[in-house]
């Protein structure tokens, strides 16, 4: 779904995708992922978000993404992300 042109996903979009591991939305337009978009997809490990417009991240957006490793949100306009956001995510690295 890379350089697509999308500009907003639809909170349940992703919702019954239950086996999700690996999603590349890079080179979009989106600016903002509502807390609910990968709350239903707790297998999800690789998230590539880069070159889009997001400015913000919610602390619940990605608390049950546990398996989630890798999340690239280079190139975004990124202006706050709350401390607790990535708490949960202990498998990250970076």
């Amino acid at each position: 779904m890379s350089g697509n042109k999308i500009v907003s996903i639809h909170q349940y979009t992703f919702y019954d995708n239950v086996k999700l591991v690996w999603l590349d939305l890079a080179l979009n337009s989106i600016n903002y992922i509502h807390p609910s978009t990968f709350a239903n997809d707790s297998k999800l490990s690789d998230l590539n978000l880069s070159g889009n417009k997001i400015t913000s991240i919610e602390p619940e957006t990605f608390s049950v993404n546990v398996e989630l490793q890798w999340l690239n949100l280079n190139d975004n306009n990124m202006t706050d992300i709350h401390p607790s956001t990535f708490q949960i995510n202990s498998k990250l690295t970076g």
